[in-house]
């Protein structure tokens, strides 16, 4: 595990791809941080937390994280989540997004092992989509 959260960070290192069996990643609150360098070496990485950072892009290689369980974008400054990232973290139990995104209830509704789920849907079509898969109690829509 990596802990670095509640830094004054600015930058991530790339070298931080040759930590292969980084299970998570803490970067909650680094407000100053800016850009994270590709992740798509982390293959164990199991949580991935952003909560709170000045992070303005989704990293590169996201969608290779098969094992990751746990992704909190709330807060960021990222603004869009490209379509077709969310169908591949098919092992995702914890997606927080906040608000300022905007997800399609398809892609929601991919991921069959959500437990936990805060995002704002495309529109009503959208979130009828996910709300089979969903159950009230454990969403936040």
């Amino acid at each position: 595990m990596l802990d670095l959260s509640w830094t004054a960070i600015e930058k991530l290192p790339t070298s931080i791809s040759y930590l292969v069996n980084l299970r998570a990643l803490l970067l909650r609150k680094c407000e100053a941080l800016r850009h994270v360098p590709s992740l798509a070496a982390l293959r164990a990485l199991k949580k991935l937390d952003l909560f709170g950072s000045g992070v303005e892009k989704v990293p590169k290689g996201i969608k290779l994280l098969s094992n990751l369980r746990y992704l909190d974008l709330c807060g960021t400054n990222i603004e869009e989540l490209q379509p077709g990232i969310l169908p591949k973290l098919s092992q995702l139990r914890f997606l927080r997004l906040g608000f300022s995104f905007k997800v399609e209830g398809k892609e929601v509704a991919s991921l069959r092992k959500l437990e936990e789920l805060e995002c704002r849907f495309h529109g009503v079509v959208s979130a009828k989509r996910a709300m089979p898969y969903l159950s009230q109690e454990t969403s936040n829509l």
